[in-house]
Order: structure tokens, then C-alpha cells, then sequence
């Protein structure tokens, strides 16, 4: 009794710890990004949505792993930074609307800057 018990636990042990190595990895990739990079620099806020679930990509659960390259006058940065640095607006709305509010926390802590506020203004 107490070996099957023991060895259950270690199975579900050895399962869960394969499972969280699989869920550390990076799902979104490199050309994904430069993709909804570019789709966030021109405001096309309706191909963008549609390129995610093209990609099978939710920005609910991986916000964080897209990252727009510097280029000139930009210093590279998130989605939501790409959209207010290109003056995005619709692109913008999409991203507050559907990222969650840790994101944006992530994004931008919170301090006095003006744009901090306007962020967290929007989202509630």
C-alpha cells in the first residue's frame, strides 16, 4: 500500500516538473513578433487580431514574450510601447482590452509619470 502510494507521488512529482519546464519556454516567435510589431506600427489594429488567432497566439497569456526591436528613434520595448511611441491609438485600445492588469503594472510601475496614469485610467 504505502509503495504504490509513494510511487504515485513521485510519478505526479516527475509529470508536474515536466510540465512547468514546458510552460518556461517562449511560444511566440522571433518572425511572429516582427510581424505584430510592424501590424502595431501601422495601426492596423484589425489585421493584428486577426494575425493572433492566425498564429494561435493569446496576448492575454504572452504579452510579455513580445518584444519589438529598436530602430531609429525608438528604443525598442513592448507592444504597448511600440503602439504609444508610433501614436497607435486603436492598436493601443486593443492591447489595454485585452492584456491583464498585471501587464500593464509590468509595464508601467507606478509612479508620477503622466503616461502611467492614462494607462491605468483606461483600463478600469
Amino acid at each position: 500500500m504505502n509503495r504504490s502510494i509513494t510511487m504515485r507521488v513521485f510519478v505526479l512529482m516527475g509529470f508536474s516538473f515536466v510540465l512547468s519546464a514546458f510552460a518556461g519556454e517562449s511560444k511566440v516567435d522571433e518572425d511572429v513578433q516582427e510581424s505584430l510589431c510592424q501590424l502595431v506600427k501601422e495601426d492596423n489594429d484589425t489585421r493584428m487580431i486577426g494575425y493572433l488567432n492566425t498564429s494561435d497566439i493569446r496576448l492575454y497569456n504572452n504579452y510579455r514574450e513580445i518584444y519589438c526591436k529598436a530602430e531609429v528613434g525608438f528604443s525598442g520595448g513592448s507592444l504597448l510601447k511600440t503602439a504609444d511611441h508610433f501614436g497607435a491609438q486603436r492598436v493601443f485600445d486593443k492591447l489595454v482590452q485585452n492584456i491583464k492588469v498585471d501587464d500593464i503594472f509590468w509595464e508601467h510601475p507606478v509612479n508620477n509619470n503622466i503616461r502611467n496614469t492614462k494607462i491605468m485610467a483606461y483600463k478600469k
